[in-house]
Formats: C-alpha cells, structure tokens, sequence
C-alpha cells in the first residue's frame, strides 16, 4: 500500500513540473512589444548623418586698428591720443568709411611703473593710453585702402582684419548647406536600405547636428608713415559646414 502511494505521489509531482515547463515555455513563445517612456512602440530604425560644405566669399571686413600714446602726465597722454584718433576717423571718412562703421571697441589708460629698489616699491613714472577702432565695412576689396588710410594718420597697429559673412548672407549660406547636408543623409539611408533589403517606411526624428564658419583672420604689424604703396589685402573664400542626424522607421 505505502509503494502505490510513493509511486502516486512521484507521478503527481512529475505532471505538475511538466505543466509548469510547459507554461514557461508558452510564456516565452508570446510576442513582446517594447515601447518608449512617452509609450510608443520602438520600432526598427536606421540612422543615418549628412554633412555638407558650401564655399562662399566674404561679404564683409573689420579692421581693428590701434593707437598708443605715452607721456609723463596723464592728461598730456590723453589729449595727445585724442589729436591721432580724431585724426585717423577724418582719414577713414576721406577714404569711404561712413561714422556708423567706425566704433571705439576698448580704451585704457594704465600707468607705466618700475620698481625702486632703494625703498622696495613700485613708483608711477608715466602713462599710456590705448585706444581700438574697429572699422566694419561692406567694401572687403577696399581693405588695403582704408589700413593705409589709418596708418598713415598715426595708427601705429593693426590688430587683426577679419573677413566673414553679414548675418543675411549667414542665414542664405546655411540653409543652402543645411539643405545639402539633409539630402546627402537621405541618400545615405535609401543605399542602405537597398543594401540591408530592408524597406524605409518613414522619417521618425531629424536633427541639426552643428553648422558653423569660422571667419579668415589676418595679421599684420604696421608701423610708419603713409609714404608706401597701397596696401593689397584681398577677401579669402569661407566655408560653411552644416550636419544633421536622421533616424528612419523601416521593415
């Protein structure tokens, strides 16, 4: 009698493990859905970039020009830096500059000092001022005219001269590299699909990677006076680059 129990007992475990197995492995055979935080369904995607660079001549200039002065007095130095820069507007007018193009971008006076070593401090033996202009103009082939213009007024440097693009152009010039760098990235994704013998069913997200131009710096040290050739300084070509990233649905 207790052997037909032991056996009853085995059998009845046996079956309950396999119906266990069984609805584990059922479980496991049901399709499952993932989805997003915002609950949608993630679907297959590609992902894709394009990248482009569009080629285009400055359409404007700033010339920083420079005008230092020294003297005892701190008003003598003042006042002598006054007389050069007055003088320097009234040569960058002659040459074609309009007053709305010229603007004081820095001006300092800062006293000059040496250290006494008999009674271990600093002492004041002068003062020098400093003054920027900076110059911007739509006339990027008239650079060389209007650094000459200052320098022989008694600009005594120059800064920098950069050539770069007016916010209208700016605008013009990216949404065309803008446009050419989407289309490369949708041609990306069509060989790829081909290649993968997959389907694109749809554009789920686009974005603007980056788009960026750097404006074409150039240096020059000046000093003398204005008996010298003019000066030929000539716009460089800028490059404006645009990225987007792009990801599709497909099947």
């Amino acid at each position: 009698m207790a052997k037909t129990n032991f056996v009853k007992d085995n059998f009845q475990t046996i079956l309950l493990v396999m119906l266990a197995v069984g609805l584990i492995v059922s479980m496991g055979n049901q399709p499952t859905i993932n989805v997003s935080s915002e609950g949608e369904p993630l679907f297959n995607t590609l992902a894709v970039s394009g990248r482009a660079e569009v080629k285009t001549e400055a359409d404007e200039a700033e010339i920083s020009v420079g005008i230092l002065t020294e003297d005892v007095e701190a008003g003598a130095a003042e006042q002598a830096n006054s007389q050069v820069s007055n003088g320097i507007i009234d040569a960058l007018k002659a040459a074609g500059v309009r007053d709305s193009e010229i603007e004081t971008t820095s001006y300092s006076v800062y006293p000059k000092t040496s250290y006494n070593k008999e009674t271990g401090e600093s002492e004041i033996y002068g003062y020098r001022v400093s003054h920027t202009l900076t110059v911007t103009t739509t006339k990027t082939k008239d650079v060389g005219k209007i650094v000459d213009a200052a320098v022989g007024a008694g600009a005594n440097n120059v800064n920098r001269i950069n050539f770069k693009l007016s916010d209208e152009k700016q605008k013009l010039i990216y949404s065309q590299a803008l446009e050419q760098a989407s289309k490369e990235g949708a041609a990306k994704a069509g060989s790829m699909a081909q290649a993968l013998s997959v389907s694109l069913v749809r554009l789920k997200s686009v974005s603007e990677s980056g788009v960026s131009y750097s404006p074409y710096p150039v240096y020059r040290e000046a000093l003398g006076g204005a008996d010298f050739e003019e000066t030929q300084i000539m716009p460089q070509e800028l490059t404006v680059s645009a990225s987007v990233s792009m990801v599709y649905e497909i099947k």
